[in-house]
């Protein structure tokens, strides 16, 4: 399937994406329903999707890829290999907080895992922002330091990812299909 001039998928690594588009049209709308653990762990899902494509595209193997475990951190190393690419650390750290989310899936039965946030996942456009800190102000607003991801970076790491994939704006919304509206809500960084 061609996605951008020049740029054709194969079946596995086209799956892929969509899957990861999906997962993360998903995990913003559970951020907006203030679901954070769903959130948080279909984001990790959605990026392990995007960066597995393009290992799949590159040539491992589904037993390479099984390898991994939905080891994020890993995962995201090796897709910086194959693609020559070192975008700086503030997107290491960021796909560090991601992949701690995995963790927190299900539930252990401490209090703990309760306590998570995801900032400006909360829907900005009701509540009042910090200009400092950028982050919610207000009840609503849930501070954990281990578990906490904000939207704004994790749209802008979405759209450099998938800009670096080489994927048509286009495509990437006819693929999103009823989702888009659930995209564009309160996103700073939009792909279209």
């Amino acid at each position: 399937m061609q996605v951008h001039p020049g740029r054709t998928l194969g079946r596995t690594e086209e799956q892929f994406i969509e899957l990861g588009l999906q997962y993360f049209v998903l995990a913003r709308h559970a951020a907006f329903c203030l679901f954070p653990q769903v959130a948080s762990y279909t984001c990790h899902v959605a990026f392990e999707m995007l960066f597995e494509a393009e290992l799949a595209r590159t040539g491992s193997s589904k037993h390479e890829l099984s390898d991994f475990h939905h080891d994020l951190d890993a995962i995201w190393k090796t897709f910086k290999l194959r693609t020559s690419w070192e975008p700086g650390r503030q997107w290491d750290r960021l796909v560090n907080q991601i992949d701690e989310w995995r963790n927190v899936r299900f539930p252990t039965g401490e209090h703990t895992s309760m306590g998570l946030g995801v900032t400006g996942w909360v829907g900005a456009s009701d509540q009042a922002i910090d200009p400092e800190t950028r982050e919610p102000i207000g009840r609503r607003s849930v501070r954990n330091p281990r578990y906490r991801l904000k939207l704004w970076e994790v749209d802008e790491l979405f759209k450099i990812v998938v800009t670096r994939l080489s994927l048509d704006a286009a495509w990437v919304r006819a693929s999103m299909g009823e989702g888009v509206g659930t995209y564009l809500r309160e996103n700073a960084y939009p792909l279209f």
